[in-house]
Parts: C-alpha cells; sequence; structure tokens
C-alpha cells in the first residue's frame, strides 16, 4: 500500500516545538526572597519583553542578574567591596562562556 498523504507539501516546512512556558513571577519571587535573605536590601527589577533584570545592593555589594524569556540566567555579575566576577551562561543557564574577574 502506498501512502500518498501531504505528498505534494514543501520538504522546507519549519516545524514549531514550542516550550512549556516560563512563570517569571515566580522567578522574581524566588529572587526577591534569596537577595533579601543574603542582604541586599535595594532591589530593582526590569523586563524589556526579552530579557528580565534582577539587580540588588547592599552596602558590602552589588549583584545583578539576567534571565532570557525562558527564565535561564545567561549572566551574572557579582561585586563585593569593589571584587567582583562577570559571568555570560549558554542558554542552558550552566556552562559558562565567558568570565571576568575585576577589582
Amino acid at each position: 500500500m502506498i501512502h500518498m498523504t501531504d505528498i505534494t507539501a514543501s520538504p522546507f516546512e519549519k516545524v514549531t516545538a514550542l516550550r512549556p512556558a516560563t512563570n517569571l513571577g515566580q522567578l522574581v519571587r524566588d529572587q526577591l526572597s534569596a537577595l533579601t535573605a543574603s542582604g541586599y536590601g535595594e532591589v530593582d527589577v526590569r523586563w524589556n519583553s526579552d530579557m528580565l533584570l534582577i539587580d540588588a545592593k547592599s552596602d558590602d555589594g552589588y549583584i545583578c542578574r539576567v534571565f532570557n524569556a525562558d527564565g535561564v540566567c545567561v549572566m551574572e555579575q557579582i561585586d563585593r567591596r569593589g571584587i567582583g566576577v562577570e559571568r555570560h551562561f549558554e542558554e542552558d543557564g550552566m556552562t559558562v562562556i565567558s568570565e571576568e574577574i575585576f577589582g
């Protein structure tokens, strides 16, 4: 038996795999909870439809994390009393692309 279903369909049609929706609200709540528990007082959250930026300041330093729309951390900058590190991550949020230490 020969199946002729979709025989005229273009071989270059795109197949879109949808990811489950990320609950960025819960991500923000978790980050706020962790940062305030670590002693950071001033926390700023910004969203530009593409990236979520959370930065926090304390008397001892500064921390900034950037998340993509999937809720994965793609950049982290930590500064404690003038000595810090900036890390950029792959889309998996774990593999470090680059790391720069400054001070």
